[in-house]
């Protein structure tokens, strides 16, 4: 072999090398860039460049193991304090802000998606969370504790401790639709028709116009709702109705509870709160309610995918009855997408989320399970 042959096989492996080089350093850089921003949008907060993490992330992400990759990430208090605590709040309060102090409410979601419990017992559960080394202790009458807690900077994935039951004057207790957070926000006065509206908003993402049903019966609508709004009957038809009859049937959930003045009221049998059946001579032939019976009869309409078939009883079933509906996973996936994602799922993305709604009932209702799936999409975090 001639020495040109060997100079020029010699710089063409050398190119080889080089290029080679070039592209384990590209593709490197590349898994270190979606290490970090996998990081940052599970904790909220920026991955350092020195921490041992961002190398042990960007390792798993380029062998394709990208879910382990997010579960690193989720072991950080942040995941907790921030960004699962940013998710819950909304879901805690009338407006729908997440600028609210920490409640119990709250404390239960981070500490189920910390224990990696069925989230299905956030709605049906007899437990609650408080945090450890804070006084005053819990309070029906307050939110003190939580508040003090919040104030002292606790960190909340090390600090928060399970408890049950929730509240020993409440034996039906059903997650956070029995806490002091939810009763606060929407059984104060009023009816109590506030608490399954949002019921539905918050956990199945169903405002209550889009399940308005104008051809299922009226017979749960109570008295205090005109049939003759205006003198026009026509009007009740064709605009009061269609609420009416599918959330008055399912109102008896709440029969025996109220709120006042500082705290949530329950009423053993036969006791039913005084304001189910206010405002009677509104029009006195209308359904009284008489104990914590309902009926689902939005099931009536395929489209509104509720199924639970025939008369209940309490505001426990009503919370497996939601829980266990194709709309409460697909919710939850919407939610943890928007929250994560920084943007709400396009339409065209139907699919991603059912996709999301099926790995989260397959993993057993496990929310922080949830967040990493969400997380890892590459429509997510690139």
């Amino acid at each position: 072999m001639s020495s040109l042959s060997f100079r020029k096989i010699l710089v063409s492996s050398l190119i080889l090398v080089v290029a080679s080089q070039m592209i384990s350093l590209e593709a490197k850089a590349q898994a270190s860039t979606k290490a970090r921003k996998l990081f940052e949008r599970l904790t909220g907060v920026p991955l350092s460049v020195n921490d041992p993490r961002l190398n042990q992330m960007a390792t798993l992400i380029s062998q394709g193991k990208n879910l382990e990759a997010a579960q690193i990430a989720t072991q950080d208090p942040a995941f907790y304090n921030d960004t699962v605590r940013q998710w819950a709040a909304p879901m805690s309060n009338k407006d729908q802000t997440a600028f609210v102090p920490l409640n119990d409410f709250i404390a239960m979601v981070i500490g189920v998606a910390r224990d990696q419990t069925d989230a299905r017992e956030l709605l049906s559960g007899n437990f609650t969370y408080y945090v450890r080394n804070v006084t005053p202790s819990p309070s029906p009458d307050n939110n003190t504790h939580y508040e003090r807690a919040e104030t002292m900077q606790a960190d909340l994935h090390t600090n928060l401790v399970r408890s049950s039951p929730q509240d020993p004057r409440i034996p039906e207790a059903a997650g956070v639709l029995t806490s002091r957070a939810w009763g606060d926000a929407h059984l104060k006065m009023g009816t109590n028709r506030r608490a399954i509206q949002y019921s539905m908003m918050v956990f199945l993402c169903r405002p209550i116009e889009s399940l308005m049903d104008f051809t299922i019966p009226d017979n749960w609508v109570r008295r205090d709702v005109d049939r003759k709004p205006g003198g026009a009957f026509k009007t009740y038809q064709t605009r009061c109705v269609g609420c009416h009859a599918g959330m008055d049937a399912l109102g008896g959930a709440y029969a025996r509870f109220d709120f006042g003045p500082t705290r949530l009221v329950y009423g053993a049998p036969p006791y039913v709160a005084t304001k189910m059946n206010q405002n009677k001579s509104t029009f006195p032939p209308g359904n009284v309610v008489v104990d914590d019976s309902w009926e689902n009869l939005w099931l009536r309409n395929s489209k509104n995918q509720l199924e639970s078939p025939g008369v209940k009883n309490g505001i426990r079933a009503y919370g497996e009855f939601l829980s266990n509906t194709e709309l409460f996973r697909s919710c939850m996936a919407q939610t943890v997408y928007t929250e994560v994602c920084r943007r709400k799922p396009e339409a065209s993305e139907a699919k991603v989320i059912e996709d999301l709604a099926n790995k989260f009932q397959s993993s057993g209702y496990k929310l922080k399970t949830l967040f990493e799936e969400v997380a890892i999409l590459p429509g997510c975090s690139g």
